[in-house]
């Protein structure tokens, strides 16, 4: 048994998609934060040490602003550390309220949305609007001053937003049975689909364990959003949650999925931090951000067949939104991408480095 509700609710799943953009877009901010604010109120020589040390994140900020080093390893509690008590503590508050909104907040919002729409609606919103907040709010809480650039690609990320709600499937999956997810689970179009995933996830580990430098901080920003964006776990356990009569048992199968829902959204939360220490936020959010989009389009189209749900006119927008909204999104990270590189090259004319890969490929990035 299957049931499909319309889309009488899909609305209460895009406001609170919106909620968890916010709280997304601020822990993301805060989590920057934390690992930049060590480094804005130095004591003396601390600027030489840190522009010394093989860094592997910077701000990608104008001319008048600062240019941040973080060390790859950032140890709060050794006593060699330059670092004020207060400077320690703000930065482990920053990254505390981060955790609390990507680990539990963020999560909590985006799973209640996913009971009255579908992710492919919800995962394009809820991640554009989040990098869009990020992009507005940067200046005023980390210092990261968005270019011109970037405001006209968060224009088309919004543009392109407003397309995929309004074009979108706006039906909705609420309830299954085991023996619904059981016979959706062994169609072999889907099960190619995790296979393709596989093999993609683990070319990006391959990159960051061998790759260059320039395709280590493409590689950091896709895998987060690759691994997050296989939505379909939580979705289908809400569905078998409601479906179960009541008066009888849970089944076994339930708690499994369950067990994925978690895990796997919380292992794309490890690895966007990854990447948030390792560059800075515009970059991390919109490489997540496209990741996660492209992700969770594809798996609702071969899961749920989504576009089997569209009319003609639907079918034109629908892919017209993504296309647009993907557009903005390529625009920040290549435009971030070049402002690195350019401060680097700055950076570099002032510290030369001995690195013979650094000085190639205009990175301050280590192995880990």
């Amino acid at each position: 048994m299957s049931m499909y509700n319309g889309a009488s609710g899909w609305t209460t799943g895009l406001a609170f998609s919106v909620v968890g953009s916010i709280i997304g877009a601020c822990s993301k901010l805060c989590m920057r934060k934390s690992y930049t604010i060590l480094s804005e109120h130095p004591t003396k020589n601390i600027s030489e040490e840190l522009t010394d040390r093989d860094d592997d994140s910077s701000t990608l900020c104008d001319e008048e602003e600062p240019l941040f080093h973080v060390p790859q390893q950032i140890d709060l509690h050794s006593e060699q550390q330059p670092w004020s008590t207060g400077m320690k503590i703000n930065a482990v508050m920053l990254r505390g309220m981060a955790l609390l909104g990507m680990g539990l907040l963020n999560p909590a919002c985006n799973v209640y949305a996913l009971q009255f729409a579908s992710p492919s609606i919800l995962s394009p919103l809820g991640g554009g609007l989040t990098l869009s907040w990020i992009v507005l709010l940067s200046e005023c809480t980390i210092g990261e001053r968005p270019r011109q650039a970037q405001v006209f690609a968060t224009g088309l990320i919004i543009i392109g937003e407003v397309c995929i709600a309004a074009a979108g499937d706006h039906t909705n999956v609420y309830r299954l049975t085991m023996e619904d997810i059981q016979r959706q689970y062994q169609d072999p179009l889907f099960q190619t689909y995790f296979c393709c995933m596989l093999v993609w996830i683990l070319s990006l580990v391959s990159i960051i364990k061998c790759g260059n430098p320039r395709w280590r901080r493409f590689a950091w920003g896709m895998i987060g959003g690759s691994v997050t964006g296989n939505q379909n776990f939580i979705k289908d356990a809400l569905a078998v949650l409601h479906g179960v009569e009541p008066g009888t048992a849970y089944p076994v199968g339930l708690f499994f999925l369950f067990m994925l829902a978690w895990l796997i959204p919380f292992s794309g939360l490890l690895l966007l931090m990854q990447c948030i220490k390792r560059y800075d936020a515009t970059y991390s959010a919109s490489m997540f951000t496209g990741s996660i989009v492209i992700t969770a389009s594809t798996m609702s189209a071969v899961h749920y067949k989504t576009f089997s749900h569209l009319s003609i006119q639907t079918w034109i927008f629908y892919p017209l939104g993504l296309f647009i909204l993907l557009s903005g999104i390529v625009i920040l990270a290549t435009e971030a991408n070049l402002r690195q590189q350019v401060k680097t090259k700055e950076v570099a004319t002032d510290h030369p480095v001995e690195s013979k890969e650094e000085s190639e490929y205009g990175s301050f990035e280590v192995s880990t």
